[in-house]
């Protein structure tokens, strides 16, 4: 899958290092994989992710980080919406991005 804006992934491991192995080890199994479906992201990723209206929360590093996407799968593109720590996703301010029409 192509993963467009990368760069925020960058920007919060340059403020939170300790995070950059697992965000670096998740964008690496998005790369190196062509998923259908959420169901078969799922079954890679294990219990590590949800749905949350049009967006897929990817729970990082034991739910200390949250990588919020939305996916095209036909497109096999993953547009990175927000990368949070625990406290930052709890404030909800997210979600705004992920609503449904």
């Amino acid at each position: 899958m192509n993963i467009l804006l990368a760069s925020k992934i960058t920007i919060f491991t340059q403020k939170y290092p300790q995070y950059a192995a697992n965000l670096n080890a998740l964008q690496k199994i998005l790369k190196a994989n062509q998923f259908k479906n959420f169901a078969e992201l799922r079954n890679i990723l294990s219990k590590s992710i949800d749905l949350v209206g049009k967006c897929t929360v990817f729970n990082v590093h034991r739910n200390d980080v949250r990588l919020i996407a939305k996916i095209d799968y036909a497109k096999q593109r993953i547009l990175i919406q927000d990368v949070l720590t625990h406290a930052e996703y709890d404030k909800d301010k997210w979600k705004k991005n992920c609503k449904r029409d």
